[in-house]
């Protein structure tokens, strides 16, 4: 691992299994902090995917509240603050169940 990458861990889709993956830093920064969606990889089965709302929440729970201040300066510009009011791209929440609801769910829609 280069130092200007982050190990985040990464469950395969396919069998479960949860491999520490590095990324570029600016890239996980960007990613977690500005743009809400993430590429992942799993080498045990070469598969790509987009992240879920919820495995975005969980890299950002495993980096910590800490390390995503940290990395705000290298964003510059890009950054924008995502405290759930401001993001545009804010359609989903994770609740206390860790569940992931749609902003635009309809009640039906939500399970208990």
């Amino acid at each position: 691992m280069e130092e200007n990458e982050v190990l985040i861990p990464v469950r395969c889709p396919e069998c479960g299994v949860v491999a520490l993956t590095a990324f570029p830093t600016l890239v996980a920064a960007t990613a977690l902090t500005s743009w809400l969606q993430m590429r992942l990889h799993s080498n045990c089965h070469n598969r790509s995917w987009d992240a879920s709302a919820m495995e975005i929440e969980s890299m950002r729970r495993y980096l910590g509240q800490d390390w995503l201040e940290s990395v705000k300066p290298l964003l510059g510009p890009l950054q924008r603050q995502i405290d759930g009011e401001n993001a545009a791209d804010s359609r989903y929440i994770a609740d206390a169940q860790d569940t992931v609801v749609g902003l635009d769910a309809a009640p039906r829609d939500i399970k208990p």
